[in-house]
């Protein structure tokens, strides 16, 4: 059975071969070309907020890469591996999650009168600026 764990467990443990399962948000995923075939990386950060942690398959990567895309938090399962002292996870199985992306988004103690200000300026903007900072900062305000 795979073990729940961070990240920051998996590069400070010297576990190897182990069963793991890591919950986080994918930050690129991208197709390499290699000796043993072409394969595909993913990239995932988890909520320990450490470097993120590549993950790889081998098989149905054009499945894979129609159904997950950048942004998505997901639940990975799979076998550490480690590669030029480098530790990747081997993807036995990937599956979405309903967990908001943006609990992987830091968040910061901002003043409320700052965030105040902040968007009366945007709210004074011109278009088409006023519309990209919208456009841009609607979806983060609950960050801060």
């Amino acid at each position: 059975m795979a073990k729940n764990c961070f990240i920051k467990e998996i590069m400070e443990e010297s576990i190897i071969n182990e069963p793991v399962s890591i919950t986080g948000l994918i930050n690129r995923i991208k197709t390499k070309n290699t000796k043993a075939g072409e394969l595909l990386s993913v990239s995932i950060k988890d909520l320990s907020f450490n470097d993120p942690i590549e993950c790889v398959s081998f098989n149905d990567i054009d499945k894979l890469k129609e159904i997950f895309k950048e942004g998505m938090v997901v639940n990975i399962c799979g076998n550490i591996n480690e590669f030029n002292k480098r530790k990747s996870i081997n993807i036995t199985n990937i599956n979405p999650t309903n967990i908001p992306k943006e609990n992987f988004i830091e968040r910061y103690n901002i003043p409320k009168p700052m965030i105040k200000q902040f968007k009366q300026w945007v709210n004074e903007m011109q278009s088409p600026y006023k519309d990209f900072a919208s456009y841009v900062f609607n979806n983060t305000w609950n960050q801060f």
